[in-house]
């Protein structure tokens, strides 16, 4: 386990090679110290709201430098971050009125938040002789990365974070040992992780006993845990993305002009129609006869050539042809290939899913454009982007890599979840629902889950929370050669004391 506090100085990007060095040997050491958590405290003991928060400083006397009280001890089978002063420093924020005196005591969480993440450092893989990375280890890296720039990022603001970091080791087994023995988790906050499915179940189980809120940053599986207010699942499921696709559709086209196409031999394909299906239906008035026209393929030939794709498309109106599938990208190659030859200039607007841009690489980019192609999608990275043209710098020079996805994600994450705390405190999680925000990478729109049990179904209200969703999702249509989002962001205001539901 790796402690980071916040408050304490980074190192900076003028001596990126010995950090990167020092972060390999922390991270890769071959065995992990527990830290003491930094201390409550209590009524008898908080401090009143300092005006400097940086912590106790000295003067370098080779370089007159200002150097924060930070030490790295390094040996051979331990590494651990010393703790900074025992008594942390409150958490406020830039702006005046986050607190309000009548509806907020800062006093009450005044020892800052805590947040622990759970990540697949793979420590074990760590090639010791080489000094080379294990492979399966970078993604947890560049998380880690992203979480330290969000760590100063929030220092900024005055929002304070302390972060401790666990190797999962992509081991369900051994993350339940470290989760029995680790009682520093008691003074977590909020958890993070982990990566892998086999994992999620052990860490949302732990959750779920110990009342701590957990945000998942990966699965889109809803069969990770059951009845569980706790568990935050940050990456939009199966379900939500048809729904986003069909919601779009409808935004754009009227329901004769949809259909919604997928293979009988797929039962994954087939139960994304019925997303897509359930939504519309739910969606429209009793009285509404309209419906959304399936197109299920039974043909199962190579290049399916019996499948004629002409009854996919309207005669006279332009067409919503929306194909939920992920598995095979020649499918979706010869299906597009039919409806592209067979367009004979109609108006055609395809809608997928993610991996028709993150893992199909056959598929042409004319093709694409040609039929309009719109895919959902939870991220996204504009390059082109002044503010992540200066992150990815600022990211290179202090780590020496160009960021992955993982970065960003961290980054966004981080961000969100300490600005809500800064906010609303311990109970932060209660409030995801009114406290929606966007980034630049994605927004985050929290939605309840609830159990769908018969005995409620006259009542919502009553049902129990099964889970948060993060619900938003962008969608992306191809043109001028990429992927490009349809919508704009805005950041949450911290400068305002109630912050407006964007919903």
């Amino acid at each position: 386990m790796t402690l980071v506090q916040n408050h304490q100085r980074q190192l900076n990007g003028n001596n990126t090679p010995s950090f990167f060095g020092l972060f390999f040997i922390l991270i890769f050491a071959s065995s992990c110290a527990f830290f003491k958590p930094v201390n409550s405290t209590t009524e008898n003991n908080r401090p009143d709201f300092p005006k400097d928060l940086e912590g106790p400083k000295n003067v370098d006397p080779n370089t007159g430098e200002i150097v924060y009280n930070q030490q790295l001890d390094v040996d051979m089978d331990t590494v651990s971050w010393k703790d900074g002063i025992k008594t942390s420093p409150v958490i406020i924020s830039d702006a005046e009125m986050v607190f309000s005196n009548d509806e907020k005591d800062p006093n009450s969480f005044s020892t800052g938040m805590n947040i622990a993440f759970f990540l697949p450092f793979n420590s074990s893989k760590f090639d010791s002789f080489e000094g080379k990375v294990h492979a399966t280890s970078m993604d947890a890296l560049h998380y880690h990365n992203g979480v330290i720039l969000a760590l100063d990022a929030l220092k900024e603001k005055n929002i304070l974070v302390d972060a401790s970091f666990y190797d999962t080791e992509s081991n369900a087994a051994k993350l339940k040992s470290k989760l029995n023995s680790n009682r520093s988790l008691n003074q977590a906050d909020l958890i993070v992780g982990p990566f892998k499915s086999s994992c999620a179940k052990e860490l949302a189980e732990f959750a779920k006993t110990n009342k701590k809120p957990l945000v998942s940053p990966k699965s889109m599986s809803t069969s990770v845990t059951d009845s569980n207010p706790y568990y935050l699942q940050l990456n939009p499921s199966v379900k939500s993305h048809c729904e986003a696709l069909m919601r779009h559709a409808l935004e754009h086209f009227t329901p004769e002009q949809i259909v919604v196409v997928g293979r009988a031999s797929e039962a994954a394909e087939l139960e994304m129609m019925s997303h897509c299906i359930e939504y519309f239906n739910s969606m429209k008035a009793d009285s509404d006869t309209s419906f959304i026209r399936e197109f299920i393929i039974t043909d199962d030939t190579p290049g399916y050539t019996e499948v004629d794709v002409l009854p996919m498309m309207h005669k006279s109106m332009p067409s919503a042809i929306i194909i939920p599938s992920y598995k095979e990208e020649s499918f979706v190659y010869e299906m597009l290939n039919k409806i592209r030859i067979n367009q004979e200039g109609r108006m055609i607007n395809v809608y997928g899913l993610p991996q028709w841009k993150t893992r199909f690489i056959n598929i042409s980019p004319s093709m694409y454009e040609s039929l309009n192609v719109h895919i959902s999608s939870a991220n996204y990275i504009d390059l082109f982007d002044p503010e992540i043209k200066n992150w990815r710098r600022d990211y290179f020079e202090r780590f020496a890599m160009v960021p992955e996805d993982e970065a960003f994600s961290a980054f966004a994450t981080v961000m969100y979840f300490g600005k809500l705390f800064s906010i609303h405190g311990p109970d932060f999680h209660f409030m995801l629902e009114s406290q929606p925000d966007d980034n630049f990478v994605t927004k985050f729109e929290f939605q309840k889950v609830m159990m769908p049990i018969l005995q409620y179904q006259d009542d919502f209200s009553y049902m129990p929370v099964n889970r948060f969703e993060n619900k938003y999702l962008h969608i992306l249509k191809f043109y001028d050669h990429y992927f490009q989002p349809l919508d704009n962001a805005k950041e949450m205001d911290l400068e305002s004391e109630v912050i407006e539901d964007r919903n």
